[in-house]
């Protein structure tokens, strides 16, 4: 999982915002070409008191002011298919990204 989420992702309902992961640790997260804020991420068992069961996991994303926000991860590029959909820990809201195809 965590070679599957380096890329670039794009919002489904908003294609203008892209999120970049890389190899590093570092998400980028841009509207159009503009870059709004850089944090860091991690991919883990455990985030905000919370564990989550065997085989599932949290994308943890921290920002510069060690703000954590907590997504539970419901699948990355599943079979190859260029989707990714997080759910937020504190609303329940669903993410759904497409992967933009490498050139």
């Amino acid at each position: 999982m965590e070679k599957e989420i380096i890329g670039i992702w794009h919002l489904e309902k908003s294609p203008e915002d892209k999120y970049v992961f890389s190899s590093d640790g570092s998400m980028k997260h841009f509207i159009g070409d503009s870059l709004i804020k850089t944090t860091k991420y991690r991919i883990v068992k455990t985030c905000n008191e919370e564990e989550r069961p065997e085989n599932e996991f949290f994308l943890k994303e921290t920002d510069e002011n060690a703000y954590v926000n907590c997504y539970y991860i419901d699948a990355v590029n599943y079979d190859h298919n260029g989707l990714m959909t997080l759910m937020t820990q504190s609303r329940g809201n669903i993410l759904v990204f497409k992967k933009e195809e490498s050139k």
